[in-house]
């Protein structure tokens, strides 16, 4: 597989190709972007508290504390599902030249981003490597903070940071990113298109297909 690799980087050297490709995770997603947890935990203490109540008041349980829990299900029922579809309508594609977020889904919005135009790549991770990959622009984004929502880091509504959300393996990712930036940067020539520091990177030399992406954002 190293071979055939090599081989294909060497043939068509000078194009453009996608380095990786991937989703969000849908549940790190529902719990980081979405509020999942928060709704577990305000669930359960509303719960608690319905039967505390009624115990103190009736010396028995009520319908208040089954109607919280039913409510407080169903709410995290469609945060779940929310969660999935969004990670599901949304695609991460880095290339050995930028950095594509295709999103959205009721309006679907590709955002263009070079390297060039990349002044640095901040990374929040879990225990698991599963994280979010911020990305701080040189130039405003060309979209709001709305439009891009969850794909951005939280509460930067003035100045939206675009982000790869709660996507697996993100610190290799994350590597293969800020190697990009400093090279565009210092203005060196781009080396092979696979992840930086990785022997076996997710996905090799695949070129880009320029019709289905738009661009937001041209360097």
């Amino acid at each position: 597989m190293a071979a055939e690799t090599a081989n294909t980087t060497k043939r068509t050297s000078g194009a453009e190709y996608v380095c990786w490709q991937g989703r969000p995770d849908w549940m790190s997603l529902a719990r980081h972007a979405f509020g999942l947890r928060l709704c577990l935990y305000a669930t359960c203490g509303l719960v608690v508290w319905a039967v505390v109540f009624d115990l103190m008041r009736t010396g028995q349980v009520g319908e208040t504390a089954i109607w919280f829990g039913l409510i407080g299900m169903l709410i995290c029922g469609l945060l779940m599902v929310s969660a999935r579809i969004t990670a599901r309508m949304a695609l991460y594609t880095v290339t050995n030249r930028r950095i594509v977020l295709q999103i959205g889904v009721v309006l679907r919005v590709a955002l263009n981003l070079p390297y060039h135009h990349i002044r640095s790549a901040t990374l929040k991770a879990g225990a698991d490597d599963t994280g979010t990959i911020s990305l701080d622009l040189k130039k405003e984004a060309p979209v709001g903070y709305a439009i891009c929502w969850p794909h951005v880091l939280p509460w930067r509504v003035r100045q939206p940071h675009p982000a790869l959300r709660c996507v697996p393996e993100a610190s290799r990712i994350a590597r293969h990113i800020a190697a990009r930036v400093n090279l565009s940067t210092a203005g060196a020539p781009a080396p092979a298109p696979e992840l930086a520091n990785d022997t076996a990177p997710a996905v090799f030399a695949t070129p880009l297909d320029h019709t289905k992406t738009a661009t937001k954002m041209e360097g």
